[in-house]
């Protein structure tokens, strides 16, 4: 789950940018010459950050900026799934940031998004027969 620190401004990246990155270490990964199979892979989307987030480095709540990129993410990723045939998984639709900083998730959401991408990586390696 990579692309909230992307959306800050002193980064300058887009939200197509921040996918693009993504997939490309994506691709990366699967195409490493150690597998004996494809890997199956979860690309996992992060949730929204809110327009109260802060760039600790510059010390400036940059509001609303981040906030627009991080919401963009999601059907980015979700694309870009699609053509590497891997799984996806929206953060966003079972966690939300902590409203301390608008950026991390606090105790309670990292314990439902660690259940929740359980769940998933259950269901990935599930065998064919069971799934139906």
């Amino acid at each position: 789950m990579l692309g909230t620190n992307d959306c800050k401004m002193r980064f300058g990246a887009s939200a197509k940018n921040i996918a693009s990155g993504m997939e490309a270490l994506v691709r990366m990964a699967i195409s490493t010459p150690v597998w004996t199979a494809t890997p199956k892979v979860l690309l996992i989307s992060p949730p929204p950050m809110t327009p109260k987030c802060f760039d600790e480095t510059s010390g400036e709540e940059p509001g609303s900026i981040c906030s627009e990129k991080s919401c963009q993410l999601a059907p980015l990723y979700e694309k870009a799934a699609e053509r590497l045939g891997c799984a996806f998984f929206d953060a966003g639709v079972k966690v939300q940031v902590s409203g301390i900083d608008g950026t991390h998730m606090d105790e309670i959401a990292h314990f439902t998004m660690a259940t929740a991408v359980m769940s998933r990586i259950r269901q990935l390696f599930q065998p064919e027969k069971e799934k139906r």
